[in-house]
């Protein structure tokens, strides 16, 4: 269980453990009756603060966020390592983002940064709990009809790494999505890439030419 404090140097939420990297710490608040880190720099200027944490690969760090800030202007960052993987400003509801962390150990740096004027909305930034997956993700994939389209790439990888499969039209018909067993349409590209974060079902589906 987390305890709600303004303090999260040492925190851990989600399995991952926090630490403040700001003169102005984000703070342990209840939003909508769930845990959250939210920034703490409302009404000020040209400013930021951070928090990081340490996370080791190959996973999937799913991570809800939620920004309510000046657009363009006062922004949340997240980088792992160096990479910047986000970036996203105005006034959103909560987004669940995901995070594909390679072989090794990383660092994590969430910022929330506000220009040298303006203030819109609630002008914060809020990461709820992470959830981080790993371990192995098999994808299984068919086609609808080999005699309209062959398709590859299903394959066992470790959570964190990517999937590739290609779809191949039979000459006179036509590539259409890929949907898992739910009946989800994942994409519309022949190929597409992702990272599977469990065990999946995929068909290509083909459709005959019909002038």
């Amino acid at each position: 269980m987390i305890n709600v404090s303004n303090v999260i140097s040492g925190s851990t939420f989600g399995g991952l453990t926090f630490e403040n990297n700001s003169t102005n710490a984000w703070e342990i608040i209840l939003h909508n009756g769930k845990p959250a880190f939210k920034s703490t720099i409302e009404g000020m200027s040209s400013t930021s603060t951070t928090m990081t944490f340490s996370v080791a690969g190959p996973c999937i760090i799913s991570m809800p966020y939620l920004v309510s800030s000046e657009a363009k202007w006062d922004k949340l960052l997240i980088n792992v390592d160096e990479d910047n993987v986000l970036t996203d400003s105005g006034n959103k509801d909560w987004v669940n983002f995901v995070i594909p962390i390679s072989s090794g150990d990383h660092t994590v740096t969430v910022t929330y940064s506000k220009d040298s004027s303006g203030n819109n909305y609630l002008d914060c930034a809020m990461i709820g709990e992470p959830v981080v997956s790993q371990g192995n993700a098999t994808v299984n994939v068919v086609s609808s009809d080999e005699s309209l389209g062959t398709v590859t790439g299903g394959a066992t990888v470790e959570i964190g790494n990517s999937v590739t499969l290609v779809a191949s039209v039979v000459e006179g018909n036509k590539f259409m999505y890929y949907k898992d067993e739910n009946g989800d349409i994942l994409s519309t590209d022949a190929s597409y890439t992702f990272y599977p974060t469990n065990n999946m079902n995929i068909t290509a589906i083909f459709y005959p030419y019909v002038t």
